[in-house]
């Protein structure tokens, strides 16, 4: 397996596994775009029930949407 060391981790070619792993390794990695971006609903959601905070809710969903998107 090819690797590259950075400071703390090691990344990997996802290719590198075996096919179902792979399968596996993809649905996860789906399940956290999703999950990231359903945050960053629930932030789009509090601007109008909580708008006191708005600014801080924007960031906050324009950031789940940049780690979906990551």
């Amino acid at each position: 397996m090819t690797s590259t060391a950075l400071p703390g981790r090691v990344v990997c070619q996802i290719e590198e596994f075996a096919p179902s792993t792979c399968d596996l390794l993809r649905s996860f990695v789906d399940l956290c775009i999703d999950n990231e971006r359903l945050i960053g609903r629930y932030y789009t959601l509090c601007q109008t029930h909580v708008p006191q905070h708005l600014e801080t809710w924007k960031q906050l969903a324009a950031q789940e949407e940049a780690h979906a998107l990551a």
